[in-house]
């Protein structure tokens, strides 16, 4: 019986920069390497050394509008103020989607993302505290009418992606507008 062999493609530049950019991040890493810098170990729940990933949480603010309210909101702007300042940022929505599982076919398996209908805004804030903040947020329609303006009190929550041993925190806020249209802290 003869094997069926396939034509594969060439590898395109996109392919070329993902592997050269995988293969910098795992180099980096350190895929498991006992000889960690002292900003790369931290201490676990028992107070022994683990490694810790060269991870860091951004600062900022995510917004999340439910599949029911957003077909009605074309645009949206915010402005988040503390300590005497305000920082009016750009609000770029996207649809929001969810994982989707595929199945498997012997060892390998697949996922797929999938619309919600809903939108999501992630809004880098470099200069956001892990103190109260307050959030205005207007939500447009596509004739640029207001849908709602709405006020919110909230104190972000510090983000730790290896665990608090590790550095690397930032607080994040992260906010939900309901199917109602209503804003809330999730």
């Amino acid at each position: 019986m003869n094997p069926v062999l396939r034509s594969v493609p060439p590898p395109t530049r996109r392919s070329r920069v993902f592997l050269g950019a995988f293969l910098a991040v795992a180099a980096s890493v350190g895929c498991g390497s006992s000889a960690l810098s002292s900003s790369q170990q931290g201490l676990d729940g028992n107070g022994d050394e683990r490694a810790c990933s060269a991870a860091a949480a951004m600062r900022g603010l995510s917004l999340d509008i439910d599949p029911a309210f957003a077909p009605k909101v074309a645009s949206a702007t915010i402005s988040v103020c503390w300590a005497g300042s305000c920082s009016t940022p750009t609000v770029e929505l996207f649809p929001s989607t969810k994982t989707v599982d595929q199945g498997c076919q012997g060892e390998t398996c697949s996922a797929q993302a999938v619309a919600t209908g809903g939108k999501f805004a992630y809004i880098p804030l470099p200069n956001l505290p892990a103190e109260s903040v307050q959030v205005t947020l207007e939500m447009l329609d596509a004739s640029g009418k207001a849908l709602s303006t709405q006020n919110i009190s909230a104190v972000p929550t510090l983000v730790h992606p290896n665990g608090p041993e590790c550095g690397g925190e930032a607080p994040q806020l992260n906010l939900v507008v309901a199917a109602d249209g209503s804003l809330h802290v999730r």
